[in-house]
């Protein structure tokens, strides 16, 4: 599977040009609808037009969604590995308290998770996208790892499970089936690819399960 990170330099010094010109005007056009949106909201029989701005305002925020998706893509492309031994207790739980953010506590159970020699800041990046995704999909999550001739670490959820067609593009980029914008998965295999690791989604009884192989 081709790594839909990898660019030229060229292309990404185009996409962060394009990515940060649309983004300009669009924050504008957020600031000028919240402005109307308060006045109609102070008007009577203004119903029917707020439930359409709010369809607009959903629009434009999928839209900012995409542009920081290139962004993250730019500026992810050929980044600098900073490698050193982790302790994964403390990385999971960074992981963890970022995914926290803005929702409710995770019921997450973390099980014997061995060291690995890795970037800080990307693999917690990775492991975040990762548990976004296990979160969305609902219910109690599992984290545990295993240590062989790599290093493997299980995160699985409680959700309805992903079905084959779905798990062959899931880490395709911009394809996604929880409403997210669709870069977290792909994000999350391009960052452990520069690990020289990989991973591999599969189902399981209740949910689904998405492996995460390293180095050691």
């Amino acid at each position: 599977m081709t790594d839909p990170f990898t660019f030229h330099p060229q292309d990404t010094h185009l996409l962060d040009i394009f990515a940060h010109d649309l983004r300009s005007p669009l924050l504008g056009m957020q600031g000028c609808l919240g402005e109307i949106e308060r006045a109609l909201s102070e008007q009577p029989d203004c119903a029917p037009f707020l439930e359409d701005l709010g369809d607009v305002k959903d629009g434009l925020a999928r839209v900012e969604e995409l542009l920081t998706g290139l962004l993250t893509i730019c500026r992810r492309s050929r980044p600098t590995l900073q490698l050193q031994r982790l302790d994964m207790a403390a990385v999971f739980a960074d992981a963890i308290a970022q995914v926290e953010q803005g929702r409710d506590t995770l019921a997450i159970t973390l099980s014997h998770l061995p060291d690995c020699t890795a970037d800080r800041a990307m693999l917690t990046e990775a492991l975040v996208h990762l548990l976004d995704n296990a979160a969305r999909a609902g219910g109690p999550i599992t984290v545990e790892g295993e240590a062989g001739a790599r290093i493997t670490y299980r995160i699985t959820d409680s959700g309805s499970g992903m079905p084959a067609p779905i798990r062959r593009r899931a880490f395709e980029l911009f394809s996604s089936d929880t409403g997210g914008e669709g870069i977290g998965l792909s994000l999350a295999r391009h960052l452990i690819i520069l690990h020289q690791g990989w991973l591999r989604l599969r189902s399981v009884e209740k949910g689904c399960c998405v492996e995460v192989s390293m180095r050691k």
